[in-house]
């Protein structure tokens, strides 16, 4: 650009004002307008890139050719759009019709024109270019950050803006299939892992102008990057414990040790942090804490598990139940004043209070063992009907810690009962009239002590002894009755039956006894007693039948006279009775009827139709449906059968005007239902290479069924044994037909399979590390089902047969515990060495031979403190010193005299303690310490007694002679002999020893026993 004093140019143009402002003053009064030029102005360049500055930008001015004027000079202005001053003001005067403007700025920059005519100077038109006619812009560079691409899927991941020039709008491609993104930032969340190329486009529309309406989209950038989305495994918590599954709860009584396990899944590149809250109050940061619940309670428990990208907690409702034990002691007493109450006798049953230290119940339930139904109640009284000894069980149970205990008792239940028995229940009579006699005799246990004594014999004889007779003469069912009581006026009183029987007497019933002819009559046999040979004769010249119930064909209607002899073969004398009877038969109707159903289950409902002919005939009904419900007079009934029997229907029709009449029976068959059951049907123990065993135990006439075990088998056996895959609940179910009756009836039961194996012993103690005298609580931790028998070997001699014992150890040192546990499917021992550590230090060692030894001869010391030393430092008295990794040492005194050893020892804790003892080293000496014993003490015994002797006389002594005194006379010169006493008695036994110094002795009184 020219460059001019600006004062210059604004003085020219105020002069070039003044001239206007004063021409219409000094003239004519008009504006000559004859000497304006037309013109246009253009740029070489209107959309400039700033970023590198100045750029030159050529502004012309172009005459119209239609101009009636030339321009003489021209006024130039340029301002940027938000400027409050021009950012150029200049001159220029022909042939000069251009301007060089350079820009170092952005904007968007207008153009103000004016060409002017000497000839006439008032008389302009100026050209206006709006603001945009050049813009001058700064480039945008596209570029952005992201979050971490490593993670856990879906994994979001969001795009932040980062480019240069100021874009004002965006738009994001990024490959997730939803569309473009045009905010800042954007974020999106990925499925999938692997590449993703991300497509960025950025704007910077403030550039857009009337000049470039798009100006802005010119000024823009893409870039275009590739991420990878790296997926991990997401953190899933999972946790059991050493006696629980995830699912199962933690259980067990206080103090309740827990080994905690965290078997949660996550992506083998994390590191994990682990945040375990045990619902108590108390926590821990390691992977698989130990924690005990000293106080009874339901717990929830959390583990949080958080690693580089992602975290989990899951909690566990009450997932520890620590409890304290619950029993179920209780006691009984009869309610009576009486010494020998009468039955019904009532008994009062209490349950002890709670003990310290257990639960308390909240649930009772009772069981008395005479088939009554148990009772729930906290206390509970009971009547017994009948004497004999009742094992009676109370269980207590703790809903909130889902525990029980059973205890039970048996009850000797005693008092007065009319029991008694008869010579006979059936008697039976060969004539009629006959006398039958029968003897009646009382219980002597169950009537003991009873004041009062009554029969009944239900023939109008009675008795007040405590045996009685009676006599019966004629037949019929005979209730007998007998009554005991006490001296309080309690009464007690049992019935029997006495059936007295007639000898057969024939009778007999025909049907039908109206009809067409020739007509078939059903004869029935009504004879008392149970004959078993039979004659008819039918009075119509036929032959004679044997039958019992025989069918017989009449030709004509009449009168006929009947013969039935009946005879009883089965007694002695054989009995023969003869009975003839007219019958009338005339023609009548001929009945029968339809049912729609014949069979079926109770309550079953059948409907009868009469089919009887002549039907016209017919005007009144009779059914009587051998159920002892009234009879229906309808002709087409609908009946109800309750219970399981063989109905027999009876349908009688009759005219009322003539007297005919007909019968007919059919019969309905109606059954109970049958109900599905089977054991097991809680819980099952099963072997993987046996199965389970089912048992059915459906009630009712079942002709098939249907297994389905919940695990894809199923079965048509009746008992079954069915391979569960896994050890979990499974749905059974069981299906049972009845075919021929209809009857179709299912049953599920959730069975819990269980495995069947040895147990897996496990324990652990809290605390392991004490002072002596503290008690130490061992709590076991067993798997496997019936655990039958614990052993606890605590190391110190002391063991326990208790679930969860505590143990005081007296002595210091390191103990090994073992726990050994039995089921009926094996054992298991758990052994945990030095488990148990217990403070403290006491020195002590012992010497062989013990306080003396021959000079130049090795004397062995051995360590026996208490406490578990680890280091042991010697000081034999001579000047050598010794320190030793073990407890056990040698050494060799080369001068005689007395000596003090002493023994520091330092143990695990550390702590360091010492003692001393003195040896007296001699040159030379008769034997010490000469002694002698019996192989595992077998010094006792049934004549003749063989004793096996041997010398332990120490090997210093240089023994080179033995000389043995048995006591009964005999004797023997060797080291270890055997000697056999013939006769019964105390031996007293001597040793005398010899060596190259002399003899010593050592003698034992009564040292043998002989039986």
């Amino acid at each position: 650009m020219h460059e001019r004093p600006l004062y210059y140019v604004f003085a020219l143009f105020v002069a070039l004002l003044m001239v206007n402002l004063v021409s219409p003053v000094f003239g004519d009064g008009e504006v000559n307008v004859e000497g304006i030029v037309t013109f246009d102005v253009s740029a070489n360049a209107s959309f400039i890139d700033v970023s590198n500055p100045p750029v030159s930008v050529n502004y012309t001015a172009i005459i119209s050719p239609e101009s009636s004027h030339i321009a003489d000079w021209y006024q130039w202005s340029i301002k940027e759009r938000y400027a409050t001053t021009n950012f150029l003001e200049v001159i220029t005067t022909s042939p000069i019709n251009w301007i060089v403007c350079n820009f170092t700025n952005v904007g968007q920059y207008d153009l103000k024109c004016n060409a002017y005519n000497n000839s006439n100077p008032q008389a302009f038109n100026p050209v206006n270019k709006t603001f945009g006619f050049v813009t001058a812009y700064l480039p945008v560079s596209a570029n952005f950050t992201n979050t971490s691409t490593t993670g856990v899927l879906p994994l979001c991941v969001t795009f932040t803006d980062n480019s240069t020039g100021g874009p004002t709008d965006r738009a994001w491609q990024l490959n997730d299939g939803l569309g473009n993104q045009t905010i800042n930032p954007a974020t999106t969340c990925y499925s999938t892992n692997g590449t993703k190329v991300i497509n960025y486009t950025v704007w910077n529309r403030s550039y857009d102008s009337p000049f470039y309406p798009d100006g802005g989209l010119r000024v823009n950038s893409s870039i275009s990057r590739s991420i990878y989305i790296d997926s991990r495994d997401d953190i899933s918590t999972i946790f059991t414990t050493n006696i629980s599954s995830f699912t199962e709860q933690a259980k067990g009584q206080v103090p309740l040790c827990l080994q905690f396990f965290n078997n949660s899944t996550s992506d083998y590149r994390d590191t994990l942090h682990f945040n375990w809250t045990f619902g108590d109050g108390n926590t821990s940061t390691t992977e698989h804490p130990i924690h005990t619940y000293y106080t009874p309670g339901l717990y929830p428990v959390s583990l949080n598990v958080s690693g580089n990208w992602s975290s989990n907690l899951t909690t566990r409702t009450n997932y520890v139940n620590a409890y304290l034990p619950i029993s179920a002691n209780f006691s009984s007493n009869p309610i009576t004043t009486c010494l020998q109450p009468v039955f019904p006798v009532t008994y009062s049953f209490t349950t002890n209070a709670t003990q310290v230290g257990y639960s308390n119940p909240d649930r009772y339930n009772w069981s008395f063992d005479d088939g009554s139904s148990n009772i729930t109640t906290r206390d509970a009284t009971h009547i017994f009907n009948l004497p004999g000894l009742y094992n009676v069980t109370l269980t207590t149970l703790n809903t909130t810690h889902d525990i029980n205990q059973s205890e039970r008792k048996q009850i000797h239940v005693t008092g007065l009962y009319a029991n008694f028995t008869s010579d006979k229940l059936v008697g039976y009579q060969n004539t009629t009239g006959e006398s039958i006699p029968v003897n009646f005799t009382s219980n002597s246990t169950d009537v003991f002590g009873a004041t009062y004594y009554h029969w009944d014999f239900g023939n109008g004889g009675s008795s007040i002894q405590p045996n009685a007779k009676t006599t019966y003469n004629s037949p019929g069912n005979y209730t007998v009755n007998f009554t005991v009581g006490n001296s309080c006026n309690q009464y007690n009183s049992t019935q029997k039956i006495i059936t007295i029987i007639e000898r057969p007497i024939a009778n007999f019933d025909y049907s039908p006894k109206y009809g067409t002819f020739p007509l078939q009559v059903q004869f029935t046999d009504l004879t008392t007693d149970s004959p078993d040979q039979y004659e008819w004769n039918f009075g119509d010249g036929s032959s004679t039948v044997t039958d019992k119930n025989p069918v017989h064909t009449f030709n004509n209607p009449g009168t006929y006279l009947i013969t039935q002899v009946v005879r009883n073969t089965t007694v002695y004398p054989i009995w023969t009775n003869t009975l003839t009877k007219n019958i009338i038969l005339s023609e009548g109707f001929n009945v029968s009827f339809s049912t729609n159903k014949s069979r079926g289950v109770s309550p079953f409902t059948v409907q009868f139709t009469d089919l009887s002919q002549p039907s016209a005939w017919i005007t009144n009904w009779s059914w009587n449906f051998g159920d002892n419900t009234p009879v229906s007079t309808q002709k087409n009934p609908i009946h109800t059968f309750y219970g399981a029997n063989n109905y027999t229907i009876n349908l009688t029709v009759w005219n009322t005007t003539t007297g005919a009449r007909g019968s007919a029976e059919n019969t309905i068959e109606v059954v109970e239902p049958i109900y599905p059951d089977f054991m097991p049907n809680r819980t099952a123990r099963m072997n993987i290479y046996e199965g389970v065993q089912f048992t059915d135990l459906s009630m009712g006439n079942v002709s098939d069924w249907f297994w389905d075990f919940g695990d894809g088998n199923t079965s048509d056996q009746q008992n079954p044994v069915n391979i569960f895959p896994e050890f979990k609940e499974y749905l059974v179910n069981l299906t049972v037909y009845n075919w021929y009756y209809e009857d179709i009836q299912s049953v599920n039961y959730t069975l819990n399979v269980t495995e069947m194996r040895a147990p897996v012993a496990d324990f652990c103690a809290d605390p392991t590390t004490v002072n002596t005298q503290d008690y130490v609580y061992f709590t076991s931790h067993v798997q496997g089902p019936d655990i039958s028998s614990y052993f606890w070997d605590f190391g110190d001699g002391q063991t326990s047969n208790g679930t969860n014992p505590s143990h005081q150890y007296q002595l210091p040192g390191k103990y090994t515990v073992s726990l050994k546990v039995t089921n009926p499917f094996g054992e298991d021992t758990a052994v945990k060495t030095d488990y148990i550590s217990v403070r403290g230090l006491i020195p002590s060692f012992i010497s062989i031979p013990s306080g003396w030894a021959v000079v130049n001869t090795p004397v062995t010391f051995i360590d026996t403190s208490k406490g578990s030393p680890v280091q042991w430092h010697w000081n034999f008295g001579d000047g050598t010193l010794e320190n030793l990794p073990t407890n056990m040492t040698t050494h060799t005194y080369q001068d005689i005299g007395t000596f003090t050893v002493n023994l520091t020892v330092t143990n695990w804790q550390p702590v360091t303690a010492s003692t001393s003892q003195q040896i007296t080293i001699v040159n030379k000496t008769v034997p010490q310490g000469v002694d002698f014993e019996v192989p595992e003490l077998q010094y006792s015994g049934k004549a003749p007694f063989d004793v096996q002797f041997e010398d332990k006389t120490p090997a210093q002594s240089n023994v080179i002679e033995w000389f043995w005194e048995f006591g009964d006379g005999t004797n023997s010169f060797e080291q270890a002999p055997t000697h056999r006493y013939e006769k019964p008695g105390q031996y007293t036994v001597t040793l005398t020893v010899r060596n190259e110094n002399g003899t010593n002795e050592k003698r034992r009184v009564a040292y043998v026993v002989v039986l």
